[in-house]
């Protein structure tokens, strides 16, 4: 159970990082119009990637009470 949990955590540490670093290289192009008045965050991305992983893995009885 808690490697599951560990896993996860390392998961999502590397596809925040990634997301970093793609998001420092990215270069915004001024082809593509006005900038959106809010954009969402690589913060905010892995926390719904996270909230996603925790709500599968209840559901499916991986993680919970047991």
């Amino acid at each position: 159970m808690s490697r599951l949990i560990l896993v996860l955590v390392l998961i999502a540490a590397v596809v925040a990082a990634a997301s970093l670093i793609a998001a420092a290289f990215a270069r915004p192009s001024s082809a593509s119009g006005p900038e959106p008045a809010r954009r969402t965050s690589a913060i905010q991305k892995a926390a719904y990637g996270l909230l996603i992983a925790v709500m599968t893995g209840v559901a499916a009885g991986w993680l919970g009470a047991e």
